[in-house]
Protein backbone atom coordinates (compact mmCIF):
# COMPACT_ATOMS: atom_id res chain seq x y z
CA UNK A 1 0.00 0.00 0.00
CA UNK A 2 2.77 2.42 1.05
CA UNK A 3 4.59 1.87 -2.52
CA UNK A 4 1.02 2.34 -4.59
CA UNK A 5 0.95 5.58 -2.55
CA UNK A 6 4.18 6.78 -3.26
CA UNK A 7 3.77 6.27 -7.02
CA UNK A 8 0.44 8.25 -7.03
CA UNK A 9 2.14 11.17 -5.47
CA UNK A 10 5.70 10.62 -7.82
CA UNK A 11 2.78 10.52 -11.03
CA UNK A 12 0.92 13.42 -9.82
CA UNK A 13 3.79 15.43 -9.34
CA UNK A 14 4.89 15.09 -12.75
CA UNK A 15 1.58 15.86 -14.49
CA UNK A 16 1.78 19.05 -12.38
CA UNK A 17 3.67 21.63 -14.63
CA UNK A 18 1.16 20.54 -17.62
CA UNK A 19 -1.93 20.71 -16.26
CA UNK A 20 -0.89 24.48 -14.28
CA UNK A 21 0.68 25.28 -18.01
CA UNK A 22 -2.69 24.22 -19.70
CA UNK A 23 -4.51 25.84 -17.46
CA UNK A 24 -2.85 29.50 -18.03
CA UNK A 25 -2.50 29.34 -22.09
CA UNK A 26 -4.77 32.66 -23.34
CA UNK A 27 -6.69 31.71 -26.58
CA UNK A 28 -4.97 33.63 -29.47
CA UNK A 29 -7.41 36.21 -31.10
CA UNK A 30 -6.92 36.75 -34.87
CA UNK A 31 -7.84 39.71 -36.96
CA UNK A 32 -8.90 39.22 -40.35
CA UNK A 33 -8.02 42.13 -42.82
CA UNK A 34 -7.52 42.69 -46.70
CA UNK A 35 -9.32 41.02 -49.16
CA UNK A 36 -11.00 37.58 -49.46
CA UNK A 37 -9.16 34.70 -50.51
CA UNK A 38 -11.88 32.22 -50.67
CA UNK A 39 -15.23 32.52 -53.81
CA UNK A 40 -17.31 34.90 -53.29
CA UNK A 41 -20.65 33.90 -51.99
CA UNK A 42 -23.66 33.91 -54.18
CA UNK A 43 -25.35 37.54 -53.09
CA UNK A 44 -21.80 39.31 -52.96
CA UNK A 45 -21.75 38.52 -56.91
CA UNK A 46 -25.26 39.84 -57.27
CA UNK A 47 -24.08 42.84 -55.01
CA UNK A 48 -21.10 43.06 -58.16
CA UNK A 49 -23.45 43.22 -60.99
CA UNK A 50 -25.69 45.60 -59.34
CA UNK A 51 -22.31 47.65 -58.43
CA UNK A 52 -20.82 47.93 -61.77
CA UNK A 53 -23.50 49.56 -63.75
CA UNK A 54 -20.91 52.07 -64.35
CA UNK A 55 -18.77 49.66 -66.39
CA UNK A 56 -19.40 50.76 -70.23
CA UNK A 57 -18.01 49.81 -73.87
CA UNK A 58 -15.87 52.17 -75.02
CA UNK A 59 -15.20 52.85 -78.74
CA UNK A 60 -12.62 54.88 -81.06
CA UNK A 61 -12.97 55.86 -84.56
CA UNK A 62 -10.04 57.06 -86.30
CA UNK A 63 -10.12 58.63 -90.00
CA UNK A 64 -6.25 59.01 -91.41
CA UNK A 65 -5.62 61.18 -94.91
CA UNK A 66 -2.53 58.91 -96.22
CA UNK A 67 -0.45 60.32 -99.16
CA UNK A 68 2.09 57.85 -101.39
CA UNK A 69 5.03 58.08 -102.90
CA UNK A 70 6.87 56.34 -105.86
CA UNK A 71 11.13 55.10 -104.61
CA UNK A 72 13.05 58.43 -104.77
CA UNK A 73 10.42 60.63 -104.36
CA UNK A 74 10.69 61.59 -101.01
CA UNK A 75 14.06 61.39 -98.36
CA UNK A 76 14.14 59.53 -95.49
CA UNK A 77 15.17 62.68 -94.29
CA UNK A 78 12.13 65.15 -94.88
CA UNK A 79 10.20 66.34 -92.04
CA UNK A 80 7.29 68.87 -91.87
CA UNK A 81 6.33 70.39 -95.21
CA UNK A 82 8.63 68.69 -97.08
CA UNK A 83 6.78 64.94 -96.58
CA UNK A 84 3.71 67.17 -98.65
CA UNK A 85 5.21 67.42 -102.38
CA UNK A 86 3.87 67.21 -105.53
CA UNK A 87 5.63 64.39 -105.59
CA UNK A 88 2.64 62.61 -104.64
CA UNK A 89 0.93 59.76 -106.64
CA UNK A 90 -1.97 58.47 -104.57
CA UNK A 91 -4.00 59.87 -101.89
CA UNK A 92 -6.34 58.13 -99.78
CA UNK A 93 -8.54 58.19 -96.97
CA UNK A 94 -8.75 55.36 -94.48
CA UNK A 95 -10.01 54.58 -90.97
CA UNK A 96 -9.69 52.76 -87.64
CA UNK A 97 -11.41 51.64 -84.99
CA UNK A 98 -10.69 50.57 -81.54
CA UNK A 99 -12.93 48.74 -78.70
CA UNK A 100 -12.24 48.94 -75.60
CA UNK A 101 -13.95 49.14 -71.88
CA UNK A 102 -14.27 52.41 -69.27
CA UNK A 103 -15.57 52.80 -65.88
CA UNK A 104 -17.59 55.86 -64.72
CA UNK A 105 -16.02 56.89 -61.45
CA UNK A 106 -17.67 59.91 -60.94
CA UNK A 107 -21.03 62.07 -62.01
CA UNK A 108 -22.03 65.54 -61.80
CA UNK A 109 -25.05 67.62 -63.19
CA UNK A 110 -24.74 66.31 -66.88
CA UNK A 111 -20.66 65.91 -66.87
CA UNK A 112 -18.65 62.58 -65.84
CA UNK A 113 -15.60 61.13 -65.02
CA UNK A 114 -14.01 57.81 -66.64
CA UNK A 115 -11.02 55.76 -66.44
CA UNK A 116 -9.82 53.50 -69.17
CA UNK A 117 -6.37 51.84 -70.45
CA UNK A 118 -4.36 54.46 -72.48
CA UNK A 119 -4.24 52.15 -75.42
CA UNK A 120 -7.96 52.24 -76.45
CA UNK A 121 -7.43 55.69 -77.09
CA UNK A 122 -3.77 56.73 -78.73
CA UNK A 123 -3.61 56.93 -82.07
CA UNK A 124 -0.67 58.57 -83.98
CA UNK A 125 -1.23 61.76 -84.89
CA UNK A 126 1.19 61.14 -88.12
CA UNK A 127 2.51 57.59 -89.09
CA UNK A 128 5.53 57.44 -91.83
CA UNK A 129 6.42 54.41 -93.72
CA UNK A 130 9.60 53.71 -95.39
CA UNK A 131 11.04 51.91 -98.50
CA UNK A 132 13.74 49.60 -97.47
CA UNK A 133 16.12 47.23 -99.32
CA UNK A 134 18.91 45.41 -97.23
CA UNK A 135 17.57 46.19 -94.17
CA UNK A 136 17.90 50.14 -94.76
CA UNK A 137 15.67 52.49 -95.51
CA UNK A 138 15.55 54.55 -99.03
CA UNK A 139 13.06 56.95 -99.11
CA UNK A 140 9.29 57.52 -97.69
CA UNK A 141 6.57 55.42 -98.90
CA UNK A 142 3.10 56.82 -97.60
CA UNK A 143 2.95 59.83 -94.65
CA UNK A 144 -0.48 59.06 -92.83
CA UNK A 145 -1.72 62.16 -90.79
CA UNK A 146 -4.80 61.62 -88.19
CA UNK A 147 -7.96 64.09 -89.35
CA UNK A 148 -10.28 63.45 -86.75
CA UNK A 149 -10.66 60.98 -83.43
CA UNK A 150 -13.89 60.35 -81.77
CA UNK A 151 -14.68 58.65 -78.55
CA UNK A 152 -17.72 57.44 -77.16
CA UNK A 153 -19.68 55.05 -74.85
CA UNK A 154 -21.78 52.76 -77.09
CA UNK A 155 -24.20 52.00 -74.57
CA UNK A 156 -25.70 55.50 -73.85
CA UNK A 157 -28.20 57.09 -76.05
CA UNK A 158 -26.96 60.30 -77.98
CA UNK A 159 -23.33 58.48 -77.86
CA UNK A 160 -21.47 59.92 -74.48
CA UNK A 161 -18.72 61.86 -76.27
CA UNK A 162 -15.79 61.17 -74.59
CA UNK A 163 -12.61 63.46 -74.17
CA UNK A 164 -8.80 62.95 -72.90
CA UNK A 165 -7.94 64.41 -69.76
CA UNK A 166 -4.48 63.09 -68.74
CA UNK A 167 -2.74 59.76 -69.97
CA UNK A 168 -0.24 57.70 -68.07
CA UNK A 169 1.52 55.70 -70.75
CA UNK A 170 4.28 53.66 -68.27
CA UNK A 171 1.20 52.48 -66.02
CA UNK A 172 -1.45 52.41 -69.28
CA UNK A 173 -4.41 53.98 -68.15
CA UNK A 174 -6.31 56.99 -69.14
CA UNK A 175 -8.35 59.60 -67.37
CA UNK A 176 -11.08 60.77 -69.44
CA UNK A 177 -14.28 63.10 -68.99
CA UNK A 178 -18.03 62.97 -70.91
CA UNK A 179 -21.18 64.52 -71.12
CA UNK A 180 -24.65 63.74 -72.49
CA UNK A 181 -27.14 66.40 -73.65
CA UNK A 182 -30.62 67.65 -72.54
CA UNK A 183 -32.77 64.40 -71.98
CA UNK A 184 -30.53 61.76 -72.23
CA UNK A 185 -30.54 59.48 -68.38
CA UNK A 186 -27.38 60.67 -67.09
CA UNK A 187 -25.24 57.29 -66.70
CA UNK A 188 -24.84 56.06 -63.04
CA UNK A 189 -21.25 55.66 -61.09
CA UNK A 190 -19.22 53.30 -59.74
CA UNK A 191 -20.99 52.01 -56.34
CA UNK A 192 -18.15 50.49 -54.60
CA UNK A 193 -15.07 51.85 -52.79
CA UNK A 194 -11.44 52.47 -53.83
CA UNK A 195 -9.73 49.71 -52.38
CA UNK A 196 -5.89 49.51 -51.26
CA UNK A 197 -2.91 48.85 -52.78
CA UNK A 198 -0.98 47.36 -49.85
CA UNK A 199 -3.81 45.14 -48.57
CA UNK A 200 -4.02 43.23 -52.61
CA UNK A 201 -2.13 39.83 -51.78
CA UNK A 202 -1.41 36.72 -54.16
CA UNK A 203 -4.50 34.23 -53.59
CA UNK A 204 -6.63 37.05 -52.94
CA UNK A 205 -9.94 36.16 -55.71
CA UNK A 206 -11.70 38.91 -57.38
CA UNK A 207 -14.20 39.75 -59.85
CA UNK A 208 -14.12 41.40 -63.41
CA UNK A 209 -16.58 43.71 -65.32
CA UNK A 210 -15.82 44.52 -68.86
CA UNK A 211 -16.50 44.10 -72.78
CA UNK A 212 -14.17 41.36 -74.21
CA UNK A 213 -15.21 41.20 -78.15
CA UNK A 214 -17.53 43.77 -77.46
CA UNK A 215 -20.09 41.68 -75.18
CA UNK A 216 -21.01 42.30 -71.41
CA UNK A 217 -18.82 39.51 -68.95
CA UNK A 218 -18.60 39.04 -65.99
CA UNK A 219 -15.71 36.60 -64.47
CA UNK A 220 -13.84 35.20 -61.39
CA UNK A 221 -10.20 35.28 -60.97
CA UNK A 222 -6.91 34.72 -58.41
CA UNK A 223 -4.65 37.45 -58.34
CA UNK A 224 -0.49 37.10 -58.35
CA UNK A 225 1.84 39.36 -57.12
CA UNK A 226 4.77 39.61 -59.70
CA UNK A 227 6.91 41.72 -57.06
CA UNK A 228 6.86 42.39 -53.58
CA UNK A 229 3.12 44.31 -53.37
CA UNK A 230 0.74 45.14 -55.61
CA UNK A 231 1.93 49.15 -56.04
CA UNK A 232 3.52 48.67 -59.46
CA UNK A 233 0.50 46.24 -60.40
CA UNK A 234 -0.24 42.62 -60.69
CA UNK A 235 -1.54 39.81 -62.62
CA UNK A 236 -5.35 37.93 -62.59
CA UNK A 237 -5.63 33.93 -64.10
CA UNK A 238 -8.28 35.44 -66.71
CA UNK A 239 -8.06 35.11 -70.86
CA UNK A 240 -7.55 38.12 -72.48
CA UNK A 241 -9.73 39.24 -75.38
CA UNK A 242 -10.10 42.72 -77.28
CA UNK A 243 -12.18 45.08 -75.68
CA UNK A 244 -11.61 43.52 -71.96
CA UNK A 245 -8.99 46.47 -72.37
CA UNK A 246 -9.80 49.03 -69.00
CA UNK A 247 -11.99 46.79 -67.09
CA UNK A 248 -13.30 46.80 -64.01
CA UNK A 249 -11.52 44.22 -61.50
CA UNK A 250 -12.90 44.24 -57.72
CA UNK A 251 -12.42 42.59 -54.29
CA UNK A 252 -14.04 41.38 -51.60
CA UNK A 253 -12.89 43.53 -48.31
CA UNK A 254 -13.32 41.77 -45.14
CA UNK A 255 -13.34 44.06 -43.07
CA UNK A 256 -16.26 46.35 -44.73
CA UNK A 257 -18.02 43.64 -46.22
CA UNK A 258 -18.19 45.31 -49.85
CA UNK A 259 -16.76 45.25 -53.08
CA UNK A 260 -13.52 47.27 -53.42
CA UNK A 261 -12.26 48.60 -56.50
CA UNK A 262 -8.41 47.59 -56.80
CA UNK A 263 -7.45 48.06 -60.69
CA UNK A 264 -8.52 48.21 -64.67
CA UNK A 265 -6.81 45.08 -66.94
CA UNK A 266 -4.65 46.91 -69.16
CA UNK A 267 -2.86 43.80 -71.32
CA UNK A 268 -1.88 40.06 -71.60
CA UNK A 269 1.28 38.55 -71.79
CA UNK A 270 2.29 38.34 -75.73
CA UNK A 271 5.09 37.00 -77.70
CA UNK A 272 5.98 37.82 -81.34
CA UNK A 273 7.41 36.04 -84.18
CA UNK A 274 7.99 36.89 -88.00
CA UNK A 275 5.84 34.30 -90.50
CA UNK A 276 6.24 34.20 -94.19
CA UNK A 277 2.67 34.70 -95.91
CA UNK A 278 1.52 34.92 -99.32
CA UNK A 279 1.35 38.48 -100.91
CA UNK A 280 -2.31 37.89 -102.16
CA UNK A 281 -3.42 37.83 -105.34
CA UNK A 282 -6.47 39.68 -107.04
CA UNK A 283 -9.95 37.23 -106.69
CA UNK A 284 -8.27 34.75 -104.25
CA UNK A 285 -9.56 34.53 -100.92
CA UNK A 286 -8.47 31.05 -100.07
CA UNK A 287 -5.35 28.72 -100.91
CA UNK A 288 -5.42 25.57 -101.06
CA UNK A 289 -3.39 23.28 -98.69
CA UNK A 290 -2.79 20.28 -101.06
CA UNK A 291 -1.57 22.76 -103.94
CA UNK A 292 2.01 24.51 -104.23
CA UNK A 293 2.03 28.03 -104.00
CA UNK A 294 4.81 29.55 -106.65
CA UNK A 295 3.63 33.27 -106.12
CA UNK A 296 5.25 36.36 -104.17
CA UNK A 297 6.12 36.11 -100.52
CA UNK A 298 6.07 38.58 -97.54
CA UNK A 299 7.47 38.14 -93.90
CA UNK A 300 4.78 39.43 -91.64
CA UNK A 301 5.05 39.96 -87.94
CA UNK A 302 2.29 37.70 -85.90
CA UNK A 303 1.05 38.34 -82.11
CA UNK A 304 0.56 36.04 -79.94
CA UNK A 305 -1.25 36.40 -76.81
CA UNK A 306 -0.49 33.89 -73.52
CA UNK A 307 -4.59 33.37 -72.63
CA UNK A 308 -4.71 32.85 -68.92
CA UNK A 309 -2.90 35.47 -67.52
CA UNK A 310 -3.64 39.58 -67.96
CA UNK A 311 -2.02 42.46 -66.13
CA UNK A 312 -3.67 45.01 -64.14
CA UNK A 313 -3.08 48.49 -63.46
CA UNK A 314 -3.68 48.93 -59.29
CA UNK A 315 -5.96 51.32 -57.90
CA UNK A 316 -3.40 53.81 -56.03
CA UNK A 317 -1.55 54.28 -60.04
CA UNK A 318 -5.26 55.56 -60.85
CA UNK A 319 -5.52 57.59 -57.40
CA UNK A 320 -2.09 59.48 -58.29
CA UNK A 321 -3.49 60.37 -62.01
CA UNK A 322 -6.55 62.05 -60.52
CA UNK A 323 -4.29 63.57 -57.81
CA UNK A 324 -2.15 65.13 -60.21
CA UNK A 325 -5.53 66.61 -62.09
CA UNK A 326 -7.13 68.12 -59.50
CA UNK A 327 -6.95 71.22 -61.00
CA UNK A 328 -7.94 70.61 -64.74
CA UNK A 329 -11.18 68.35 -63.27
CA UNK A 330 -12.24 71.59 -61.59
CA UNK A 331 -11.90 73.40 -64.67
CA UNK A 332 -14.19 71.22 -66.08
CA UNK A 333 -16.89 71.95 -64.10
CA UNK A 334 -16.23 69.27 -61.20
CA UNK A 335 -16.72 70.55 -57.94
CA UNK A 336 -15.44 67.45 -55.66
CA UNK A 337 -11.82 68.16 -53.97
CA UNK A 338 -11.69 64.70 -52.71
CA UNK A 339 -12.69 62.78 -55.71
CA UNK A 340 -10.97 59.31 -54.22
CA UNK A 341 -11.70 59.61 -51.09
CA UNK A 342 -14.42 56.87 -51.09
Amino acid sequence: MQEHRFNCVVLTLLLSPFLFACTVRKPTAYSFNGYQYSAPTEQACRTFIESTKSVYRLSTYVTYQTWYYLPGGIPVTAKGEQLFTDAVVNRKQSSESFMGTATIIYTEDRKFLLVTAAHVLSFQDTIIRYYEQGGEKTGVYSVSVKQEQVNYLRDIPGGGSVKVIDVDQTFDIALCYGWVGEGITIPEELEQGWGIAKDIKSGNAAMLAGYPIGYRNYSRANVSLYGTDADKGFMIDAGFNRGYSGGLVSAWSISDQKWHWIGIITSAPSTSDFMVVPAGQHGVTRYMPDQPYNGPLFISTQTQLAYGLTFVTPINTIRDLIKRNEKRIQELGFSSKNLDNR
